[in-house]
């Protein structure tokens, strides 16, 4: 099976933490390496709440996303009310980039950011880059994605991997690391992954234990979504909504 075919989404719980995706900054290289042979892709939106927050959501198919029926209600594309899905995909990788961690939470920040404190209020005078040594999550678009698959090939098409050991046999995806060079902003971007056979390579199966569910988003529900497009809800106010029901429920779990 091809690098990017779909993978079907499930239903498992995800976990969720700190520096979980790979930052991909411009001029800013990034060493990965790739910890699955199969990428997930799948289709969010971005939109702001009433108060200017981000809220990123996962749609959850075309037959029964909210957006969808949203985007039709509206009038389509023409409206000024249509959002856009975009197209996603993500891998579980090994991420060795070197950065500076802060001791007491575990963020992390380029060399020459300026920074001399965390945002948690942690001196960061002193500490050296070291690698992150972290299972992340690779998450971006179909151009960079479909560099990636070129390197993997496509044994179904008749379509080598480009990459090959010192002996000339064709190396997987999932077996050796790869810098990310991000250059330009907005529609000028560009990202180019690079092959590093000259670092060690990892064995992924020591780390399947610790893979990511794919995909990550926060799980809202369609009254949930349409609340904050268009009822003026904010993120805050479902997130308290969610704990103080959470709460009401172990207060009663005393009893």
């Amino acid at each position: 099976m091809a690098f990017i075919d779909p993978v079907q989404r499930t239903d498992r719980p995800r976990r969720s933490r700190a520096n979980m995706f790979v930052r991909l900054d411009e001029n800013k290289p990034v060493t990965i390496q790739i910890l699955q042979k199969e990428a997930a892709m799948y289709y969010v939106y971005w939109f702001k709440d009433s108060v200017g927050k981000f809220v990123k959501y996962l749609s959850p198919g075309f037959a029964t996303c909210p957006i969808v029926a949203r985007n039709r209600k509206h009038g389509g594309k023409e409206s000024e009310q249509y959002l856009r899905p975009q197209r996603k995909y993500a891998v579980n990788v090994y991420d060795t980039t070197p950065m500076i961690t802060c001791p007491e939470c575990n963020t992390h920040h380029w060399k020459h950011d300026g920074m001399v404190a965390c945002i948690c209020g942690e001196l960061l005078k002193g500490i050296k880059p070291a690698p992150i040594n972290e299972v992340r999550v690779l998450e971006r678009g179909y151009r960079l994605f479909s560099q990636l698959n070129s390197l993997e090939g496509n044994e179904e098409e008749g379509i080598d991997p480009v990459v090959v050991d010192e002996d000339g046999n064709p190396l997987s995806i999932t077996e050796y690391p790869i810098m990310i060079i991000r250059k330009g902003t907005g529609n000028e971007t560009t990202t180019t992954p690079i092959p590093q056979l000259h670092l060690a390579a990892i064995d992924p199966e020591d780390f399947k234990d610790d893979l990511h569910e794919l995909p990550q988003a926060l799980d809202l529900t369609p009254e949930e979504v349409l609340l904050i497009l268009d009822s003026g809800v904010t993120l805050g106010d479902i997130l308290q909504a969610r704990a103080g029901t959470q709460e009401s429920n172990d207060d009663d779990s005393l009893f």
